[in-house]
């Protein structure tokens, strides 16, 4: 898997779980079903733009924070 790809994958588990959703939720509200969800969040798939819009407005993030390599704020990275 391409670090992008990979980047996206981690992302989208990460912020996915932050706002407290499972799978079957977040596959709702991106109008997929559950193994889609899992596949992207897999490195399987990379969703296309228009969905990644999809999850971040599910998430309540801007999308860009799904190709951000490494995204913790800064107190987070001091305590990690």
């Amino acid at each position: 898997m391409n670090d992008t790809k990979s980047t996206i994958a981690k992302n989208l588990r990460k912020y996915r779980l932050r706002a407290g959703m499972t799978q079957e939720q977040a596959a709702e509200a991106v109008e997929k079903d559950q193994s889609y969800i899992s596949r992207v969040e897999n490195g399987e798939y990379t969703p296309l733009s228009d969905t990644l819009a999809l999850f971040a407005k599910a998430y309540k993030v801007k999308p860009g924070v799904f190709y951000e390599e490494n995204n913790e704020p800064e107190r987070l990275k001091a305590t990690a």
